[in-house]
């Protein structure tokens, strides 16, 4: 069985790699990372993660406008 896939958008070093660990421990794979909403937009499209998990307040591009962009556009 293959493991779901994982995609952290998140602009702390540390904070990712404490996702990592946790989802890690969990049998899931992290395939990407990114440190902020454009990246993870270009990110997806480029890895198709099943689920991604991204920080709220980033700079540039926030969580909440990259939810709203891979959502509505399209």
């Amino acid at each position: 069985m293959d493991k779901i896939t994982i995609m952290v958008v998140d602009d702390s070093p540390f904070a990712s790699k404490q996702i990592q660990d946790v989802v890690e421990e969990n049998g899931y794979e992290v395939v990407a990372y990114a440190a902020n909403g454009e990246d993870g937009i270009k990110l997806y499209d480029e890895m198709h993660p099943d689920i991604v998990i991204m920080d709220i307040i980033m700079p540039g591009l926030d969580g909440l406008d990259s939810v709203y962009m891979f959502i509505f556009r399209r």
